[in-house]
């Protein structure tokens, strides 16, 4: 009888007589008597950047190897699909960001090998695409400055008041009772004259309309008591005694002039260019001090306007040119006045900043810059701390904003921020002044931000009213750049974006919407 084995032990024994190649996976043979391949490729992504801003279609590249060889890379944003790109060694892939959301987003590239090993790197971006802003449906402010409402008026009078809008004004009209519209002179600060002496004597209704750009459309009306004819048609005698016509005037200049009438004058004004009529001190041998520090190197027209007490109104005109050296006493390098009227000088005391560089940087921070832009000057200089001058003059509102970049050709830090926080006070003081319901204190401010009363409100620099509304205003309006280079300037009061419903006071309440 022979003595069979069980089948198992068969197969156990075949099984050790292959060796140990069998048992062992570290050891597995490949084809040629070589080892598997288990080194991972290397992926890099070159250009963006990482932290760097991008917008459109954008070309993503970097490069990629292998010890043997790399099969693809392929590209995804977000986590998203993984998308091939062009290339192994040297790769690229072509992104549009058109669909995405302005802010960070990041960029995956991976890199797989001829043996299925794979290696991902990668970058986050900061995509700032341009957003078309949407239609403007918010209609413009309009109201009436003098004459006073249900005033007795008689032969011309001068028809004042103001507009505002969230982007610009483009004309102001006026009618009388239900008769046809007609332009007044200016938008943010229009007037116009009306000669009464064709209406009859008793109440007329005049009726302000302004509109936007946008085409929107306000009207204010006010009425007025029509008396009857004085019989005075004979308009003052004015005259402009220095500077001369075409004179080149700096700093502060003394402007002066007489005014006669045959019964008597009742108002004197001055207007410089297109800015509103601001009222000065009447008498016979009159003197004006006007300032041109904040007006653009160049020609201005200086306007003067006498109106007696039967509305008969004379005017004349002093065309000169201004030329001012910058603040710190340096000439200017360079000059130039944006769309809106704002004054940018570069002076000789700095070098490498452009005009353009920071109008851009002004723009990026601005709001309402069609309304201030005409009382605003930014000067680029290394002699004072970077730093503002803004309130009313005897010609009106002006601000300056003064800009230190340092000892370098740029700015050492945060210039975003300085821009933002330095225009925050043209802004702020701006609607200081011109939104009567604010009557020229911080009061309401302080009250928005719950500092009613607080004893250490202006004990210092950090507590100042004015530097924490213009910090306000950086934190809450300005560039996402300029929101971030700072934090709010008074660690002792909760920061602005913190604050609920400060931005829409500021916008809404503070400003004249």
């Amino acid at each position: 009888m022979h003595n069979r084995r069980p089948a198992l032990w068969c197969l156990l024994i075949a099984v050790l007589a292959t060796g140990p190649a069998l048992l062992s996976p570290a050891g597995a043979a490949t084809k040629g008597g070589g080892k598997a391949d288990r080194s991972a490729p290397a992926v890099s992504i070159a250009t963006p950047g990482s932290g760097t801003s991008v917008a459109g279609v954008v070309t993503v590249s970097g490069s990629s190897s292998d010890n043997v060889a790399v099969s693809s890379v392929s590209v995804s944003v977000d986590g998203g699909a993984w998308t091939p790109a062009s290339g192994t060694g040297s790769w690229s892939w072509s992104w549009s960001t058109s669909s995405l959301a302005n802010g960070t987003h990041t960029l995956a590239a991976r890199a797989v090998d001829t043996s299925g090993n794979s290696t991902t790197r990668s970058a986050s971006v900061t995509v700032s695409n341009t957003v078309s802003p949407p239609p403007d449906t918010t209609a413009p402010a309009v109201w009436f400055s003098t004459p006073a409402a249900g005033a007795t008026v008689s032969g011309t009078v001068t028809v004042s008041g103001a507009a505002s809008d969230n982007a610009a004004v483009s004309k102001v009209e006026i009618k009388v009772d239900s008769g046809a519209w007609q332009t007044a002179g200016g938008t943010t600060g229009w007037s116009w004259a009306w000669s009464t002496s064709s209406a009859a004597p008793g109440t007329h209704t005049l009726t302000a309309r302004a509109t936007d750009s946008a085409g929107n459309t306000t009207t204010a009306a006010r009425s007025f008591s029509v008396a009857g004819t004085s019989g005075d048609t004979t308009p003052p005698a004015l005259g402009i005694t220095t500077p001369s016509s075409g004179a080149t005037v700096t700093g502060t200049v003394s402007v002066q002039g007489t005014v006669s009438d045959n019964v008597g004058v009742t108002r004197l004004e001055v207007a410089v260019d297109d800015k509103p009529w601001q009222q000065i001190y009447m008498k016979a041998n009159w003197a004006w001090p006007w300032v041109t520090g904040h007006l653009s190197n160049g020609a201005h027209t200086l306007h003067v306007r006498a109106t007696d007490s039967a509305g008969n109104v004379t005017t004349k005109a002093l065309p000169v040119t201004v030329s001012n050296p910058c603040s710190d006493g340096s000439a200017v390098r360079s000059q130039a006045v944006t769309a809106e009227g704002a004054v940018i000088r570069i002076c000789t005391t700095t070098g490498g900043w452009t005009t353009s560089a920071i109008e851009s940087l002004l723009r990026q921070n601005a709001r309402d810059l069609a309304l201030i832009g005409k009382y605003l000057v930014i000067e680029v200089q290394t002699t004072y701390q970077t730093g503002e001058s803004t309130g009313m003059g005897s010609d009106g509102y002006s601000a300056t904003l003064y800009l230190n970049p340092g000892a370098s050709t740029s700015f050492t830090s945060a210039p975003d921020a300085l821009m933002a926080h330095e225009y925050g006070h043209a802004w702020t003081t701006y609607w200081l002044y011109m939104n009567p319901a604010n009557n020229g204190t911080w009061d309401r401010y302080l009250a928005a931000r719950g500092l009613t009363g607080d004893p250490r409100v202006n004990s210092s620099y950090n507590w100042s009213a004015v530097e924490m509304i213009g910090d306000d205003y950086r934190r809450l309006f300005g560039s996402p750049a300029a929101q971030s280079q700072m934090t709010f300037i008074n660690p002792a009061v909760p920061d602005s974006q913190s604050v609920a419903g400060l931005g829409n006071f500021l916008l809404t309440q503070w400003a004249i919407p």
